[in-house]
């Protein structure tokens, strides 16, 4: 008797088990958001009309063969072997006949492109509008706006740029009881010191030259609300004294004045520099870091929930545009994404003008933008269009067996320091790892 495996949707949550996950992301011009199995221990059967006893039914790629890879579980180690399929098997873009999967790895069967997530039982989600995705990293940001919203908590954001702080800030004004009040935003590193107290605070008409009028500031503009400073770690050394002062005192003193005003604030604080080191280089007050660092958390490059690159194309792509090319859509969620959400944006906006009138939209409409800046001189760009077409940023080799295995051992296995003293994304070292059939558990000690 045929077991087909579970299939895991969305609306149901993670599975409470630890084990290995197989999420569609792509299959035959659509993008899939919803569907994700539950990967057994043992043998299981991928492909259009797969036969064996575990066996997980791919449907809508007529490309694939009936029974095109195998899945095999052993303990924490998870393989997939090529099942003399009519088109292959790619992991993270290289042709595999057998290969270790690891967390996050990209898997293409014909024109379907699936990934491995290793979840844990304790991954964590909410219900929060506007953050968007189905990785375990966006829920985690979800489940801590759950947590913090509710309370007056002063949060502060980190992320790369482009990771969404501002939309993270939003989501935590919508689901707090200052939502009817105002949220109001402001860029700390745009402010002139020099003006930067009158931004803030406000002032009183005369205080200084050009004050015709009296300003609120943007404390008092944001009064019954939220604040969001961004880019906090900018604020000019001067002024951070003063918004303290004001923190503490919820009221301010404008320019020209000796009257504090309150203000009934909650500040939600981002920032792109790690302001624990700002405090330890002296360009960061320790007392305004500790006053304003009641929640922290970190936000998640890109490139670590490539599960959510394809939904999210999709909402910034116009209604209507034509279908994503299968190559197009594993270059995409391949690509390390240095700039983010932001480049992602900026990307659909590229496919939208030149895709147009196109049946599909194919790679080589913007193979130029595929290219990780970090690795910037050691790609090499397709020669023709057809080569574009087919293929994705082609890096250098990779280091030999050996020096892989002395990377492991000096970072004790962890892929994040390699990748660090590599100067590699982690998916890159991934590769490198699959390539050579090396598991990372292995180099950790005990």
């Amino acid at each position: 008797m045929t077991k087909t495996l579970t299939r895991v949707s969305e609306k149901d949550g993670r599975p409470g088990d630890s084990g290995p996950i197989l999420r569609m992301l792509f299959n035959n011009e659509r993008i899939v958001a919803d569907t994700s199995w539950s990967i057994a221990s043992g043998t299981t059967e991928l492909g259009r009309e797969p036969d064996g006893t575990q066996h997980i039914t791919l449907l809508g790629d007529p490309h694939l063969s009936r029974q095109h890879a195998i899945l095999e579980r052993r303990g924490k180690t998870l393989r997939i072997r090529d099942a003399d399929s009519r088109n292959g098997t790619y992991v993270n873009g290289s042709r595999v006949t057998e290969s270790v999967l690891n967390d996050g790895d990209i898997i293409r069967l014909s024109d379907t492109v699936l990934m491995i997530r290793f979840q844990s039982s304790d991954d964590r989600d909410a219900e929060v509008p506007g953050l968007l995705g189905n990785s375990p990293a966006i829920g985690e940001l979800r489940h801590f706006v759950d947590l913090t919203a509710p309370t007056e908590a002063t949060t502060v954001l980190i992320g790369e740029t482009g990771t969404g702080k501002g939309v993270m800030a939003r989501a935590i004004h919508r689901a707090s009881s200052r939502s009817g009040g105002p949220f109001v935003s402001v860029n700390c590193a745009a402010i002139p010191e020099t003006l930067a107290e009158s931004a803030l605070f406000g002032h009183r008409a005369g205080a200084f030259t050009g004050a015709a009028r009296d300003a609120k500031g943007y404390f008092r503009a944001a009064d019954g609300g939220t604040l969001f400073m961004d880019e906090i770690g900018d604020l000019p050394g001067s002024v951070q004294p003063k918004l303290l002062h004001a923190i503490e005192e919820r009221a301010v003193v404008p320019v020209g004045s000796t009257v504090p005003v309150e203000c009934d604030i909650r500040i939600v604080a981002a920032t792109t520099v790690d302001l624990s080191a700002a405090v330890q280089a002296g360009t960061f007050r320790p007392d305004l870091y500790a006053r304003i660092a009641d929640m922290v958390t970190s936000l998640p490059p890109l490139r670590s929930r490539a599960e959510d690159v394809l939904p999210l194309l999709g909402q910034f792509l116009d209604d209507g545009s034509p279908p994503l090319h299968p190559n197009l859509a594993e270059a995409l969620v391949l690509y390390s994404w240095p700039f983010n959400i932001r480049e992602l944006k900026t990307v659909a906006t590229e496919l939208g003008v030149r895709g147009m009138g196109h049946r599909r939209l194919e790679l080589k409409l913007i193979q130029h933008r595929l290219v990780d800046m970090s690795l910037s001189g050691s790609v090499d760009k397709p020669e023709t269009a057809e080569e574009a077409e087919s293929s994705g940023p082609r890096r250098t080799p990779p280091p030999s067996r050996g020096e892989l295995v002395a990377l492991l051992e000096a970072h004790n296995g962890v892929v994040s320091d390699l990748a660090r003293s590599a100067g590699r994304s982690r998916k890159q070292v991934y590769r490198w790892l699959s390539q050579y059939d090396l598991d990372p558990m292995d180099y950790r000690s005990e």
